[in-house]
């Protein structure tokens, strides 16, 4: 009986090694997810010009852009669930947070406890300006220069995060606080 187990025990470890080689040739994915250590990759679009690279962690990073609709840069903080990376077929809902004039969704020392730990939900919370009121202002003549603040909040920042982030891109899948 003795002789027999060490037998047996190498026929398993044949088969097991066996299965695992053809999973690999197969292209099974990999148990152990990669680790992320940087905000995701985003293209430009729908108007929105990157400027630079979006800076902070894989889960709470910052984006600045350009776009004509609106004179000068703009920032916009993006929150991922922490799990955003472990499953690349899940989507997200999208909460756009339109947080008010004069706070900067870029300054790292705002903090959004809260948003930064919801874990069922991607946080975008774009830019505002000093004074834009989240609408398109009637005299585009000023000294502020362009002002379509209704603009780019809808036309460009919504395409624009739908088609580089994993949302559920409909209108049961958007909030707006």
């Amino acid at each position: 009986m003795r002789s027999v187990l060490p037998t047996r025990l190498l026929r398993v470890k044949a088969v097991v090694a066996t299965l695992a080689a053809a999973l690999l040739l197969l292209g099974a994915p990999s148990v152990r997810a990669e680790a992320v250590s940087g905000p995701p990759k985003m293209s430009d679009g729908f108007g929105l010009t990157q400027a630079g690279g979006a800076t902070g962690s894989a889960t709470n990073f910052v984006v600045t852009v350009n776009t004509p609709q609106v004179a000068g840069s703009h920032r916009i903080r993006i929150l991922l669930p922490s799990d955003y990376t472990a499953d690349p077929d899940k989507r997200y809902p999208v909460l756009y947070f339109l947080h008010g004039a004069s706070d900067d969704p870029g300054n790292p020392n705002l903090a959004y406890p809260a948003l930064a730990a919801a874990q069922s939900m991607i946080t975008v919370i774009p830019d505002g300006g000093l004074r834009g009121w989240y609408s398109n202002w009637l005299d585009q003549g000023t000294a502020a220069g362009a002002q379509n603040w209704e603009n780019f909040h809808i036309n460009q920042v919504i395409p624009f995060i739908d088609a580089n982030l994993r949302t559920t891109a409909t209108k049961k899948g958007r909030a707006v606080a």
